[in-house]
């Protein structure tokens, strides 16, 4: 059988290796050869719990890269969407990715999103608690970071407060309605001369439009 060059090159890098780390294990000391086999110990435990057994009773997701785990790969990937969606296509609509140090369990499907957050609500609808919010945020406090019965308490103050500006009645649909015409007339006005149109500014203006027309009765015209 015929071997390739990368075979043969293969081959003889091993045969080198090999023969340089029997005459590295001869030239040292019995108190080097135990220091250097307590390192070299510790760094295979290391890799083996990175790598592992703290990934074992998680869902199945990429192999994180040690301290750094997967936003290497985030971080230098173009297009993040597609290669969440790779993740989800190899590994299922539940997986696992590290954010550094930190495992974060995505749920991607339809499904399975109704099964965890709507029927088992009271479960998975916590917020994440970390360093930041604990110290530079002073806590859990406000209408994103509280949950529990703190924002259960909030929120039916909210939708009382909101009640009476309109929310829930037809006064807030033709608030609504309004902006929604006006949009409508603005990204008309650009579909004659324009092929193609960036949304995010229409929809934004739109968006607040609506919240400002309900706090302080005034809006804004689109321009550009």
């Amino acid at each position: 059988m015929k071997h390739t060059w990368l075979q043969i090159f293969a081959f003889t890098s091993l045969t080198l290796i090999s023969v340089g780390f029997i005459h590295f294990i001869k030239s040292i000391s019995i108190i080097q050869y135990q220091v250097y086999a307590i390192i070299v110990a510790f760094s295979c435990l290391y890799i083996f719990h990175e790598i592992y057994w703290k990934r074992r009773h998680l869902p199945p997701g990429p192999i994180p890269l040690l301290a750094a785990g997967n936003m290497l790969e985030v971080l230098l990937n173009p297009n993040v969407d597609m290669l969440f969606l790779k993740w989800r296509k190899k590994y299922g609509g539940i997986f696992t990715f590290w954010m550094g140090p930190i495992p974060m369990v995505m749920v991607s499907d339809v499904d399975t999103m109704k099964r965890y957050f709507i029927k088992n609500a009271d479960i998975f609808s916590s917020r994440w608690r970390n360093y930041i919010t604990e110290t530079i945020l002073d806590g859990f406090n406000g209408v994103v970071q509280i949950d529990g019965e703190k924002w259960r308490e909030q929120r039916r103050f909210s939708l009382h407060v909101l009640r009476d500006f309109g929310v829930g009645r037809a006064l807030i649909e033709e608030k609504i309605m309004n902006q929604v015409d006006y949009l409508m007339e603005h990204l008309n006005s650009y579909s004659k001369t324009q092929k193609t149109l960036d949304l995010s500014g229409p929809l934004a203006v739109c968006v607040g439009n609506i919240i400002n027309d309900v706090l302080f009765g005034k809006t804004f015209r689109h321009v550009g």
